[in-house]
């Protein structure tokens, strides 16, 4: 049974016209298999450096601070249940598409060219409503704070150095609708993975650029409380992510 949306404020039964105020929140959805996942990878990573790290070997990729890093780059979540559902009922042709995104790093070196880095990150959407349409704007944006374990594979030749691993990332999701100069914002938190491949290549002593692709995995779920009770909704935002980096090596 399709739900006649017309903003997440309200719902209209065009029959017979009568309008419900509801109420919408953003609910925590985490899949708590993915966190118990990530801790196990991250206890394997740091259980596999210990066991093969001797103090007295010194090695260039003994454990320690390796550098830090800034990159620049697109995110294109799918925002599936906004953009095929409730865009359409609030009388609109615009849907939520992919932008600009940036981020920072600091990655710390392991032994076994292992590593494990911290970051944070940052995208925002936006919706503008059309003649006809329930709402003047519509805007998502997403804060993550997010841990990652990589492998790098060093001595590949030509100065490159390619890498694979995995973030978890704590995601904070705010939403801000705009309808008839009324201003309400929302405000969530979930837990997404995002698996990533890149590879970089030192430009100098100190300075390294490279490329980064990921693929995002995860979602967040709208409540939406109507006189009948409780409807949830889930909003997906896989996508892939592509950025730019440019970095500083402290060793």
């Amino acid at each position: 049974m399709r739900r006649n949306l017309s903003s997440p404020f309200l719902i209209v039964n065009s029959e017979i016209a009568i309008v419900i105020i509801i109420k919408i929140k953003i609910k925590q959805m985490v899949n708590w298999k993915i966190v118990f996942c990530l801790v196990l990878c991250f206890l394997a990573t740091d259980s596999i450096a210990r066991r093969h790290y001797k103090p007295y070997h010194r090695r260039d990729n003994s454990p320690g601070l390796n550098g830090i890093s800034v990159s620049a780059g697109y995110y294109n979540p799918s925002m599936e249940y906004l953009n095929k559902w409730f865009l359409p009922m609030a009388n609109t042709s615009n849907r939520f598409k992919g932008g600009a995104m940036g981020s920072a790093n600091l990655s710390f070196d392991l032994p076994l060219n292992l590593g494990t880095r911290l970051g944070i990150w940052y995208w925002d959407g936006k919706v503008n409503g059309q003649t006809g349409s329930t709402f003047n704007h519509f805007g998502v944006n997403f804060t993550g704070v997010s841990m990652g374990a990589f492998y790098s594979v060093k001595g590949s030749g030509q100065g490159l150095i390619p890498y694979f691993g995995i973030d978890g990332t704590y995601l904070m999701i705010q939403e801000k609708y705009d309808a008839n100069d009324m201003l309400m914002k929302m405000v969530g938190t979930d837990i997404v993975t995002t698996p990533f491949i890149g590879i970089n290549t030192a430009i100098s002593d100190k300075i390294f650029i490279g490329i980064e692709y990921g693929y995002c995995i995860g979602q967040y779920l709208h409540d939406i409380e109507l006189p009948t009770g409780i409807v949830s909704e889930p909003v997906k935002i896989n996508g892939n992510k592509i950025q730019f980096t440019v970095g500083y090596k402290f060793r």
